[in-house]
């Protein structure tokens, strides 16, 4: 059952009124003061202020340069730079140990040839292909490797869905 509206008493009603005409008086006045060439300074400010604070409230929104937003973004891309530092350094690494098992593969070639030995062109590729088959990329490099490239698409995804207007972005999303 529906409640019923009670009516306003006529006091009620002149005051809102009244209200309502205080505010239009205010408004009018508003209007003439902008035209005042005295007033113009402070009518001037006052817009210059609702201006400065729409622009501040909007990066307090849900858009994509709000700041949440991007702060996700950038935290995105300092993810997947981190990433890309470990890859690069477990590669170094793997890289050094590879550089000192040719070194080393060298060294004995070299010897060898010093000695008056024959070294074969077929022997040396021989070791080399063996040294690169059994110094495949290691499980922490493959490892390394999926990360950057997971990192690559979250980031990707994030800023491709944050460009999407919200209406496509929560038909995306169910």
């Amino acid at each position: 059952m529906t409640e019923r509206r009670k009516r306003r008493s006529a006091a009620e009603m002149i005051e809102a009124r009244q209200a309502e005409l205080n505010k239009l008086q205010i408004r009018a006045a508003m209007e003439t003061a902008k035209s005042d060439p005295i007033l113009a300074p402070v009518v001037d400010k006052l817009a210059q202020l609702a201006k400065d604070e729409l622009n501040a409230k909007k990066g307090f929104g849900s858009g994509p340069q709000s700041f949440e937003t991007r702060k996700k973004s950038h935290q995105l891309w300092l993810d997947e730079i981190g990433f890309q530092e470990a890859y690069a350094q477990i590669l170094l690494e793997q890289i050094e140990d590879t550089k000192g098992e040719l070194k080393s593969l060298l060294a004995t070639f070299v010897e060898s040839i010093t000695q008056g030995e024959e070294v074969e062109a077929e022997s040396v590729a021989m070791a080399v292909n063996y040294l690169e088959t059994n110094t495949q990329r290691s499980d922490a490099l493959r490892n390394a490797e999926a990360a950057v490239a997971q990192a690559q698409i979250e980031r990707e995804n994030f800023n491709r869905e944050k460009r999407m207007p919200k209406s496509a972005s929560l038909n995306h999303n169910a």
